[in-house]
């Protein structure tokens, strides 16, 4: 066991989101004398199997399981890390947001009262920690962060798929005996660029979870048959959405957008955002166009998520010349502008940056 030694473990399946991953993970301050790796598992068949096999490969004591959607923006986060772990042999475990109670009959993800992230739905400050400046001994994490100074087996023999494997590793490590420890954060220690999450087959491992854990063996769903339709039917907006897109409808694209309804599907984001760019640049005859007749469907949106990643970096001081220069040179003032309103928390900040370095450049 190399004690000087941090492992970052990521189960991937999306290179865009990885390279921004690891984009931020090269930016972190290393403490003198310690190393960092980097664990990329691909086509893993759960997450518990591939933090499985990670863990076992890894010789490094630290290891950070991290979803290839949360980016480690506070520099010093491996020296916080390990400060509580050195200071507490007693810590097993640490995340950026957890629950002190443990619900036993009502969905965890709802019950965080702990810690501090930023996250892009809204976008949004989740900050349960208010005044507190103290770690915080809690009963379960989430799983888009998971440090451990510990090796505890996965649950891959229960949990094959992509929920609940961080809630039942958080009972495994109580059970070894070890404390589970939601740090103090003066800011939030990571961004989760979190997507619409599907619930078909979360409840199936709630009711794994229950019985393991608990006891507690009777059918349990609260994926209502309003649910199901309404998933039914962003897939079937989305296949509509990509027909137009790869036949350069795009008049026929933005016409879906023009009511309000289908304005209000999260899982339709990026589509909506398309077309708002399109109408807003036709409107300002903008000439060099977001959505350009050369690009695929993945082109556009590999172009749309490097601008949101973009646009987060300046939020997060994490930017270099180079950002500006590529945001100045393959956006539209229209398409900044959008990106900003839709994604970025401090919105003032990131437009006053760009207008200081138009001043800058001018000059």
């Amino acid at each position: 066991m190399n004690e000087k030694e941090v492992a970052f473990i990521i189960c991937v399946n999306d290179e865009i989101e990885l390279e921004e991953c690891q984009y931020y993970i090269n930016r972190l301050h290393v403490p003198e004398g310690y190393t960092v790796t980097l664990l990329c598992v691909w086509a893993a068949t759960s997450m518990s199997s591939g933090y499985q096999e990670a863990m076992e490969t890894s010789n490094a004591k630290y290891k950070v399981y991290l979803h290839q959607d949360v980016f480690v923006i506070h520099r010093d986060f491996i020296k916080d890390m390990l400060s509580v772990f050195e200071q507490n042999p007693e810590v097993g475990m640490i995340g950026c947001i957890g629950t002190q109670t443990t619900p036993n009959r009502i969905v965890p993800v709802q019950s965080w009262d702990e810690g501090k992230i930023f996250h892009n739905l809204c976008p949004a400050l989740l900050d349960y920690q208010g005044e507190k400046e103290s770690d915080t001994a809690v009963q379960m994490i989430d799983g888009l962060l998971i440090a451990t100074q510990y090796d505890i087996p996965w649950r891959q023999d229960i949990f094959m798929g992509w929920d609940f494997y961080d809630i039942s590793q958080c009972m495994e490590m109580h059970k070894s005996g070890k404390k589970i420890v939601v740090p103090y954060q003066k800011m939030p220690w990571c961004y989760h660029d979190n997507h619409v999450s599907r619930m078909q087959n979360y409840y199936r491992d709630y009711e794994v979870f229950l019985k393991e854990y608990y006891g507690i063996t009777e059918k349990i769903s609260s994926t209502t048959k309003e649910d199901m339709e309404l998933e039914q039917l962003e897939e079937q907006l989305k296949v509509l959405l990509n027909n137009f897109l790869d036949m350069k409808q795009k008049d026929m694209f933005c016409q879906v957008f023009h009511g309000e309804e289908s304005r209000q599907y999260i899982a339709l984001r990026e589509y909506r955002l398309l077309a708002d760019i399109e109408r807003v640049e036709r409107e300002n005859c903008v000439e060099e166009k977001f959505w350009r007749e050369d690009l695929s469907r993945e082109e556009i949106f590999e172009k749309l998520r490097r601008l949101k990643f973009l646009m987060k970096r300046l939020e997060y001081d994490a930017e270099d010349v180079g950002d500006y220069e590529y945001l100045e040179q393959h956006f539209s003032n229209v398409a900044i502008s959008a990106i900003n309103f839709e994604y970025v928390w401090n919105q003032e900040k990131v437009a006053e940056k760009i207008r200081e370095y138009r001043s800058e450049s001018v000059c």
